[in-house]
């Protein structure tokens, strides 16, 4: 019975974190690794992957792949797609060791914007992507601590 299997219920994903002596940090997971230079990097003319880099990556890309799974299950071809997220980062100066200040930061606010282009065409395209919402469960985690404004536009 599938109520007594464990995996039926849930997936676990472990990763395992190593700091070097120059502080970049290499996160393993069970096939690859990568590697993370700071939680916020500042400066616009470094290349280095930071941790916030990765969030925000990881958010508009997962619901990406979520809206291209749920064109599989109601066979729609996602013809093209693409997203942008915005995530407001709150209280930075902390990050940056400004003296006096020492409020926590944290994402405040997030906006996705998701565009797409589907063949053939749902009925109510909004309606539509709004349900792939719920095949994300990093949207559906992070939207239970903080506001996540997502639009979807029908590219023509």
């Amino acid at each position: 019975m599938a109520n007594d299997i464990y995996e039926a219920h849930f997936y676990d994903v472990r990763y395992r974190a190593v700091m070097d002596p120059q502080q970049q940090v290499k996160v393993f997971t069970d096939r690859n690794s990568f590697n993370i230079s700071k939680i916020v990097n500042f400066d616009n003319e470094c290349s280095n992957i930071s941790s916030s880099d990765y969030f925000g990556g990881a958010i508009i890309s997962s619901l990406l792949s979520a809206l291209a799974e749920q064109c599989q299950r109601h066979r729609t071809t996602l013809e093209e797609a693409e997203g942008t997220a915005q995530l407001q980062l709150a209280n930075p100066l902390t990050l940056v060791g400004v003296k006096g200040l020492d409020d926590k930061p944290y994402f405040s606010r997030i906006t996705l914007t998701l565009y797409a282009l589907l063949a053939p065409e749902p009925e109510d395209f909004q309606a539509f992507c709004q349900q792939a919402l719920l095949l994300c469960p990093i949207y559906q985690t992070l939207s239970r601590a903080t506001p996540i404004d997502v639009s979807f536009k029908q590219l023509l």
